[in-house]
């Protein structure tokens, strides 16, 4: 902006100037952070899928070995141990298949389905709980 003297003549200029380094630096750093974080958080998703994926495959061999077994002849008493297994590791396998849930999530790889209800694997532990312990009852006033 000129600067005038009496007889409006121009004797300077008039300027301000705001120093936007540190502006900048702070601007750089949080892109670095976040590049970082991105890393980071894809890096944490891609082992969460690996880890479900490992472990998934052992629990779906102890569902059909449980299945296997309760096909066979069995004790009621041994039959409720394979029940409790069996609803176990349907719990355990629905908790894994959340975690790789996530990490698709996270990854925005996802098919949305329906879930299984845990209050439903809940109800038919209770259960097999409640019938192993009237069994217990009832063998122990028969003794």
């Amino acid at each position: 902006m000129p600067l005038f003297d009496s007889k409006q003549d121009i004797v300077g200029i008039i300027s301000c100037s705001v120093d936007l380094t540190a502006q900048k630096q702070i601007e750089a750093e949080l892109r670095d952070a976040q590049r970082a974080a991105e890393q980071a958080s894809a890096v944490k998703s891609e082992f969460l899928a690996n880890m479900s994926h490992e472990i998934r495959t052992p629990m779906n061999g102890i569902i059909g070995m449980t299945d296997l077994l309760l096909g066979s002849p069995l004790s009621s008493e041994q039959v409720e141990y394979a029940e409790a297994v069996r609803l176990s590791a349907d719990a355990l396998l629905s908790v894994i298949n959340d975690i790789l849930d996530i990490s698709k999530l996270e990854a925005a790889k996802v098919a949305l389905e329906p879930s299984i209800s845990t209050s439903s694997i809940r109800s038919k532990a209770l259960a097999a709980c409640w019938r192993r312990k009237r069994r217990r009852r009832a063998s122990s006033s028969a003794s």
